[in-house]
């Protein structure tokens, strides 16, 4: 019990050592609250063009090292664009730190150290082996294992001999040594620490098929020996002062997360899906592991925490970037993700900033009571599979009767298949085995279903695109297509002289330029950009804290609406008059307040597209009644427009449906919504 309490302090200290200074620029959101009386009040639509843009207030006790990390080559001059970075990651190759047996060069991975912490940002690492093991090994009796993909070839170490493990253990401790021996600015920056065991931070110990098969190492082996690996990280992350913590690659398919879960306590663990892509076949599955994580977590802050990183090609991705960048990280947020890792390339579009910035104030809050805010950012999601919404007597079968076969064929040769291929259990394609039957299923749905529901769907923006498309033109005109025309640095973020930026402005105008994505990541960025449909979906909103009432008999779903631009057109709901969709309700957690019987300040906001000359109201229990804050007319601009006001209300779940709070539709066109959000 000493030893929590001791821990507990020792990691507030820690938080409280890595807030960041607010920018001049940042606004509070007292400043930026529209305060209203208690008598109803009309608006235009029109609002202070600054409150599209909110800076949250992340200041304080709100302020962590969750939320969006960066890592890479940049200067200083050009980490004054990125001021939304919370933390730098930074990785490393066994080779380089020892080029030489018993000879480290910690120069690289000091000045990176270094540099983290001189922009007051959290660390975290990890050092690669793998096919980045130092040549040396090789000379000192450690076999070279090498293997043959589709793509290439590779070398390895075999991970079971004996002096391969002395040398990786030694290295291990060396690492730990040092940063015991770091200046008290730098060391306590340090929070995290990843194992990498085998391929990269890959869950497997090789690729491709091996040249000699008596360097086979079984799953079990495997296994073994990566418990080991982890156990003894776990020991000496524990003996750092304060504790760093161990990051393990957990599988995007789960195999490790039970041993891990109930034999390393409070280890955090990297969920790669979830920063990969967003409405993924079988999601709901990965989403209910998650949430075991979220129950350790609201016990102890500093445990079980989720790291993923970002690794679009941008083959669809770019098509609207904003668009997918805004979904991507707000579907995160709904799986419960703590650190969005995003290399320099993936921070050039600054209308993204939007997105980082909703991301950083969401990110780590666990626990209601504690949280800045509450939201929830509205979708549908098109459930092939779930035949209770989409009964087979009226849309078809699920599966084609004649692709049965195939598709249990395809589940069965899947990681055959990618074994052969090299791709088998990639870091950038290690499916979850829900996921495998669900992508399996997707591929093999019946067409009578798909057309039954685009038919009834596709006038609300939903499509069912495929990847082979590859003619396909960018939905919308997006600004982030524009940006990247007129790029001012390298994918690493290093500056690119005039010319160079000629050359490559040309080149992007004239589409020349080889696409180097593999199918199964053209298949994963057209699935979550063109294709609407799919299999064991997250079934509507993403959200935090803030729930709706029957989402589908109170609002209209739709897919790609507004200008592209604007980061919040990807999915919305809306009214629809017609159908009796004329009230959406929402519930707050009810242990966002510790007394749920008195009058609380919080502000609302509302972000809903001006289109048409529609009106709505927003509307609350003020202890007594139902009442009216404000109503809104909307001009027909075409933009996504932001309401920001503060009232006083009791959230008593007193609404229709024990509910808290409703956007009702008053009169006229059928208005669309991206979000609302109560902040304290």
């Amino acid at each position: 019990m000493l030893y929590n309490k001791i821990f507990f302090g020792a990691f507030c200290m820690l938080f409280m050592t890595l807030c960041s200074t607010p920018t001049n620029n940042a606004q509070s959101n007292e400043n930026e609250k529209e305060n209203t009386t208690a008598s109803n009040q009309n608006n235009s639509g029109t609002n202070n063009a600054s409150t599209n843009n909110i800076v949250y207030n992340t200041t304080g006790k709100y302020n962590s090292i969750w939320g969006v990390w960066g890592g890479g080559e940049l200067t200083s001059d050009q980490m004054t664009k990125y001021s939304f970075l919370k933390g730098w990651y930074i990785v490393y190759q066994w080779r380089k730190l020892e080029p030489q047996k018993d000879n480290f060069d910690w120069n690289y991975f000091d000045e990176q150290m270094k540099f983290a912490a001189d922009h007051n940002l959290a660390i975290g690492f990890m050092v690669w082996v793998g096919p980045h093991s130092p040549e040396w090994l090789y000379s000192n009796g450690v076999p070279k294992v090498t293997s043959q993909t589709v793509k290439r070839s590779g070398e390895f170490p075999y991970y079971l001999d004996k002096t391969y493990k002395d040398r990786y253990y030694n290295m291990l401790a060396k690492i730990s040594e040092h940063i015991k021996k770091m200046p008290p600015k730098i060391r306590d920056k340090v929070v995290m620490w990843m194992s990498a065991e085998g391929s990269t931070g890959d869950p497997q110990p090789y690729k491709g098929l091996l040249d000699d098969s008596k360097y086979n190492i079984s799953e079990q082996q495997w296994f073994d020996f990566k418990k080991e690996v982890w156990t003894y990280m776990y020991k000496l992350c524990a003996s750092e002062n304060p504790s760093v913590h161990l990051l393990v690659n957990q599988a995007n398919d789960g195999k490790y997360f039970n041993w891990l879960f109930n034999n390393l306590p409070g280890v955090w663990m990297k969920a790669g899906d979830i920063s990969h892509t967003y409405q993924f076949n079988g999601e709901l599955d990965f989403y209910d592991r998650m949430k075991k994580m979220e129950t350790k977590t609201q016990q102890d802050i500093s445990s079980s925490r989720l790291r993923g990183e970002i690794t679009v090609q941008g083959t669809w991705f770019n098509q609207n970037e904003s668009w997918n960048m805004y979904a991507l990280l707000t579907s995160a947020l709904h799986f419960g993700l703590d650190i969005f890792n995003a290399a320099p390339k993936y921070l050039q579009n600054p209308t993204d900033t939007i997105a980082f910035n909703f991301f950083n104030l969401y990110a780590g809050q666990k626990v209601a009571s504690e949280s800045p805010g509450a939201f929830c950012v509205l979708k549908d999601a098109l459930d092939a599979a779930d035949t209770k919404r989409f009964p087979e007597s009226k849309y078809g079968p699920v599966l084609d009767p004649e692709k049965v076969t195939n598709y249990t064929r395809e589940v069965e040769k899947k990681k055959m298949k990618a074994i052969k291929t090299g791709d088998a259990e990639d870091e950038d394609n290690d499916e979850d085995q829900g996921a495998v039957e669900s992508t399996a299923k997707n591929n093999n749905l019946s067409e009578e279903r798909i057309n039954k529901i685009l038919q009834e769907y596709s006038a609300y923006g939903a499509k069912r695109g495929d990847f082979s498309d590859l003619d396909a033109t960018p939905e919308s005109d997006n600004s982030a297509e524009t940006y990247k025309q007129t790029r001012t640095t390298t994918k690493d973020g290093r500056p690119l002289n005039a010319k160079r930026q000629e050359k490559l402005a040309a080149k992007t105008k004239k589409g020349a330029g080889k696409d180097q994505s593999t199918n199964y990541q053209k298949k994963r960025e057209a699935n979550m950009v063109i294709n609407d449909i799919g299999v064991n979906l997250i079934p509507d909103n993403y959200y935090r804290f803030l729930t709706q009432y029957s989402p589908n008999t109170t609002s209209r779903g739709y897919w790609r609406v507004g200008p592209g631009n604007q980061p919040y057109g990807r999915f919305a709901r809306g009214f629809e008059a017609k159908t009796g969709r004329t009230e959406m309700f929402f519930a707050l957690d009810k242990t966002f307040f510790k007394d749920n019987t008195s009058q609380k300040k919080v502000s609302i906001k509302i972000i809903y597209l001006d289109k048409g000359t529609g009106s709505w109201s927003l509307n609350y229990f003020d202890g007594s009644a139902k009442k009216e804050a404000y109503k809104v007319i909307c001009t027909n601009s075409g933009n996504w427009q932001t309401k920001l006001v503060t009232i006083d209300a009791v959230f008593a779940q007193k609404l229709e449906h024990s509910c808290d709070i409703s956007i009702k539709y008053l009169s006229g066109d059928n208005t669309i919504f991206n979000s609302i959000e109560i902040l304290r």
